[in-house]
């Protein structure tokens, strides 16, 4: 494994109670499903950087507040995660 791998993997998996430089905020805890870590991990190295930066992005958000998400935007965002849920389904179910 790269060193940029290991500085990948320092950033999104760093504990909740760790805190970015400002100290001003902490960052949120990092999950990983199933293979997905490992899964990341095969990318490309320019791409793993880029994931990296986008979760260490998300670790720091926090609660926002401002323009919410238009419902019909919503909308679409829930039938895609279903036709996503039941494709994975399907796919695990022809794996077995």
């Amino acid at each position: 494994m790269s060193l940029l791998h290991y500085v990948i993997i320092d950033i999104v998996a760093a504990p909740a109670h760790r805190s970015c430089r400002s100290r001003s905020h902490v960052m949120k805890p990092l999950g990983w499903v199933g293979s997905a870590k490992d899964d990341l991990l095969a990318f490309p190295e320019d791409v793993v950087r880029e994931i990296g930066r986008a979760l260490y992005v998300a670790q720091l958000a926090g609660k926002q507040k401002g323009i919410s998400t238009p419902k019909s935007e919503m909308d679409k965002i829930r039938a895609r995660l279903k036709r996503a849920e039941e494709e994975h389904e399907a796919w695990a179910r022809e794996k077995r």
